[in-house]
C-alpha cells in the first residue's frame, strides 16, 4: 500500500512535458490520456485515506467506493482489507450521532459484489474470501453457501488442487467461521454436499500433511464435522507429527485447542488409541 502511495506522489511531482500539458487528474502516469477507471480510483482513495488517516479523508474515500464499486475480486478484497485497517479513533469520528457506522455497510456491499465473480476465481481465492469474512466480521451465511458451492465444483473438476495443505486450510477457515461468527457451514445445501467430500479428502491426504499444515486446523471442525473414525485418524496423524511440540505458536495453539476438545469429550478420548491419547 505504501509503495502505491509513493508512486502516486512521484507521478504528481513529475515535471510537465515540454510543449504539452501535464496529465489531467485520472490519467495514467505516462500522460497517454488513458482515463483511470472510477472503480480503480476508489481503491486509490482508500489508500490515500489510510495515509492521511482522518475521519474526513476516510469518509470521502468510503463515499467514493460506494459510488464506484471496484469491479474485480482482487480490488474488492483489497478494499475490504483497507477498511478493516481503520483505527477505532477514526471509527468514532465517522460514526453518526444515531450510531450508524458506514464501514460495515460498505464491506457488506463489497462482498455482495464479490460473490457475483466467484465462478471466475481460483480455489485459493475462495479461501481468501472466507478469511476476509473473518477479518471483516461479515456474518452473511449466504456468502459462505456461495463459496462452498464453487469449492464443490472445483473438487469435482480439479480434485488434484485439494492437496493436504489446501484441504487443512479450508477445514480451518470453515471451523473458524462456525466458532467465531456462528456460521455453521453444513446447514445449506452446498455445505451438505461439500463437507462430507472435504472430510474424506482430509483423511485421504493426512499422509502428505506436515506439522506446519496443521497450523490453521480447527478443533471445531474436528468435533462437529468429522466422523469418529475420521477424528481418530486426524488426531493420530497430529500425534505422529508431534504437532505443537515444534516451538511454533500457531501449531501450539492448534494442539492446545484439540487437546482441550478431547478432554471435554471423554467418550472421544476413551475411543482413541493409546498412542494418540498419550
Amino acid at each position: 500500500d505504501e509503495q502505491w502511495i509513493e508512486q502516486r506522489r512521484a507521478q504528481r511531482r513529475r515535471p510537465q512535458p515540454p510543449g504539452g500539458k501535464a496529465p489531467a487528474a485520472g490519467q495514467d502516469s505516462a500522460g497517454e490520456g488513458r482515463k483511470r477507471s472510477a472503480t480503480e480510483d476508489a481503491v486509490h482513495r482508500l489508500l490515500d485515506a489510510k495515509t492521511i488517516n482522518t475521519g474526513k479523508a476516510w469518509l470521502e474515500a468510503i463515499n467514493c467506493v460506494r459510488a464506484n464499486m471496484p469491479a474485480t475480486v482482487d480490488s474488492q478484497l483489497r478494499a475490504i482489507s483497507l477498511l478493516c485497517s481503520v483505527s477505532l479513533e477514526v471509527v468514532g469520528e465517522i460514526t453518526t450521532s444515531q450510531g450508524s457506522n458506514p464501514i460495515p455497510e460498505t464491506q457488506q456491499a463489497l462482498f455482495g459484489c464479490l460473490t457475483s465473480n466467484l465462478r471466475s476465481v481460483d480455489p485459493s481465492v475462495l479461501l481468501e474470501c472466507m478469511d476476509m469474512m473473518l477479518h471483516a466480521r461479515i456474518t452473511e451465511k449466504v456468502f459462505v453457501e456461495l463459496i462452498l458451492s464453487q469449492l464443490f465444483v472445483h473438487h469435482r473438476t480439479k480434485p488434484e488442487l485439494f492437496t493436504a495443505g489446501f484441504t487443512l486450510r479450508a477445514v480451518g477457515a470453515l471451523g473458524r467461521l462456525e466458532e467465531e461468527l456462528d456460521i455453521p457451514p453444513h446447514q445449506g445445501p452446498s455445505g451438505q454436499r461439500f463437507l462430507p467430500l472435504l472430510s474424506e479428502t482430509l483423511v485421504r491426504q493426512l499422509g502428505q500433511a506436515s506439522a506446519e499444515d496443521f497450523s490453521l486446523f480447527s478443533s471445531t471442525y474436528l468435533l462437529e464435522h468429522l466422523t469418529r473414525p475420521q477424528q481418530h485418524e486426524v488426531i493420530h496423524r497430529m500425534a505422529q507429527l508431534k504437532v505443537g511440540l515444534d516451538g511454533e505458536k500457531l501449531t501450539l495453539k492448534v494442539a492446545g485447542a484439540v487437546e482441550a476438545t478431547v478432554r471435554r469429550h471423554s467418550e472421544l478420548k476413551e475411543s482413541m488409541s493409546r498412542f494418540a491419547a498419550d
